[in-house]
């Protein structure tokens, strides 16, 4: 029976621990309304403290000195808001663009046509779109991650006869495994929280193929990993030891000894830690703060150095999270009102209220991670117009959103022209032959795209 490698949980997983810790951060509700070529927007916000119940109101202070956020989301709206037990409500109506008050870049647009109307809303809720530059950061985070680790155990197992081996499998299929390891994790971030438990079992698929860990050993690593129990927590470093020997190939090494700096989670932190303040990132940290605090006034300049742990849970974070998990984190739920029920949407569809709505944990507005992203595009027929010159709707759903952004995409006299030819058709009459009639005499390839709509909704299925 093969022996399981050494594990990334067992390595990174206790740092991301170490690292995760509650936070207060902003509550954010959003509410928006369309009105003809406008859109309502109404936004309401508040501190939800460290402490704060979920169902609990914010602090009843009626004084509280205003912050970036609160100075960024008035000039966003050029205005006061309204301000009523610790919550911040603003209200506006906005053609077309957005405003930059949650951070992002969002848009509203309704195209009008005779036979109906099709409109559209869409945000991007901060972080950042450039996804070639977001991977690019993880893959760097992996790989001075794995540096770290390698020269972590160089540092206590260099002079151990067979370290050659271990050095070149953590260089080599570590390395490799970390970055397929992020992906995943990045991707499973993105997907909707449904999605989200397939990627976590794709993830112990692919640690198990490569013999990262077994089915067997799950409930004894995963209890080490989650208790403080001396005796749990003994075992899952007693496991670690032994992988750590077998892609070291000595058996004749004495693992007690050689190991001990893996013996328990005390003895780890001490050893990571006394290896990271003589690491290379540590004073690359300890540069990048130094000059950050000669730029700051007297008055905010910190007295304490950054820790060494922190180079630890920086890569951690960096190379690992899923956005959602972000060590800074707000909330956000929004809801938009329709006429209808939308035709594309990445929302929850409210039939009893006829809204879309989102529940999002956002980043905060320094993190440059994936954005989240807010989109709704519904369709309103006009019934009465339609029956009038086809005797039933045929125009609805995605083909009427086609047909409205065809429509608005005409010139004067092409709108003219077009007008005019729906308004003579009747519908005691055959529309088929009417319609094809018009195209046998129309050179125009533009008008022609109208007249394949028309068509394709007199009969969806396209028959003759």
């Amino acid at each position: 029976m093969k022996t399981a490698q050494p594990t990334f949980v067992a390595i990174v997983f206790p740092a991301l621990l170490f690292c995760l810790s509650g936070c207060s951060h902003t509550e954010y509700e959003l509410e928006l309304t369309p009105a003809g070529a406008e859109l309502e927007r109404q936004l309401t916000y508040w501190e939800q403290g460290q402490t704060t119940g979920e169902n609990e109101k914010p602090s009843e202070s009626a004084e509280r000195v205003l912050t970036n956020e609160d100075k960024h989301i008035a000039q966003a709206y050029n205005s006061t808001p309204n301000v009523r037990d610790g919550r911040f409500k603003y209200a506006a109506t906005f053609t077309e663009r957005m405003p930059d008050d949650l951070g992002g870049h969002g848009s509203y647009r309704r195209w009008s046509t005779p036979l109906g109307t099709a409109a559209v809303y869409m945000e991007r809720i901060r972080g950042s779109d450039d996804l070639a530059t977001l991977l690019d950061k993880r893959r760097v985070a992996v790989n001075d991650l794995t540096d770290f680790i390698i020269e972590w155990f160089e540092a206590e197992l260099g002079r151990t006869q067979g370290f050659d081996n271990l050095r070149s499998f953590l260089d080599k299929q570590f390395r490799n495994d970390l970055q397929n390891l992020s992906i995943y994790l990045w991707q499973m971030g993105l997907e909707a929280e449904s999605e989200q438990f397939e990627f976590a079992f794709r993830i112990g698929q692919y640690l198990m193929e490569r013999q990262y860990v077994s089915l067997d050993e799950l409930p004894e690593l995963t209890r080490g990993l989650v208790t403080s129990n001396n005796d749990d927590s003994r075992k899952l470093f007693t496991h670690i030891q032994k992988l750590l020997i077998t892609r070291l190939g000595n058996e004749d090494l004495d693992t007690q000894n050689a190991t001990r700096f893996l013996s328990d989670s005390k003895q780890m932190e001490n050893s990571l830690n006394r290896h990271a303040t003589t690491s290379r990132l540590y004073r690359q940290l300890l540069k990048k703060w130094t000059a950050e605090q000669q730029n700051l006034p007297l008055d905010e300049t910190e007295s304490d150095e950054p820790e060494a742990s922190e180079v630890i849970g920086s890569l951690v974070f960096e190379a690992f999270y899923p956005h959602e998990f972000l060590f800074g984190y707000d909330h956000l739920t929004a809801k938009i009102h329709l006429p209808c029920k939308p035709t594309f949407t990445n929302g929850v569809w409210n039939p009893e209220d006829s809204s879309v709505s989102w529940d999002r944990s956002i980043a905060d507005r320094q993190q440059q991670d994936f954005p989240d992203f807010l989109f709704a595009f519904w369709c309103e027929p006009n019934e009465k117009h339609q029956v009038q010159h086809f005797g039933k709707v045929i125009l609805s759903e995605k083909q009427l959103g086609q047909y409205a952004i065809w429509y608005n995409g005409l010139s004067g006299g092409e709108k003219t022209k077009w007008d005019d030819f729906i308004a003579s058709l009747m519908p005691n009459k055959d529309l088929r032959q009417q319609i094809e009639s018009f195209a046998a005499n129309e050179s125009n390839p533009f008008l022609g795209k109208g007249i394949q709509l028309l068509l394709t909704g007199l009969d969806p299925s396209g028959g003759p």
